[in-house]
């Protein structure tokens, strides 16, 4: 039986520790993005960089909360 928790109770940190995921920075990871695309404009790639960005400092805010939390194990 699967077991639903309510991602609003959730920190980022705890969902990865309780679904096994983990950060990757290959590039084959999709692999729908090695065919022959267009290159991305310098809009793009700033647009990218910071969503990039704004989501490392997030996981980094709660690396330093997760041990307070219940769901938080070490690896």
């Amino acid at each position: 039986m699967t077991a639903v928790i309510t991602s609003q109770n959730l920190t980022l940190g705890e969902i990865e520790d309780l679904s096994g995921l983990t950060i990757t920075d290959s590039p084959e990871f999709f692999s729908e993005w090695q065919g022959d695309l267009p290159d991305l404009s310098w809009e793009e790639t700033q647009c990218l960089d910071r969503v990039k960005s704004n989501y490392l400092s997030r996981l980094s805010a709660t690396t330093a909360t997760r041990q307070q939390s219940p769901f938080w194990t070490r690896h």
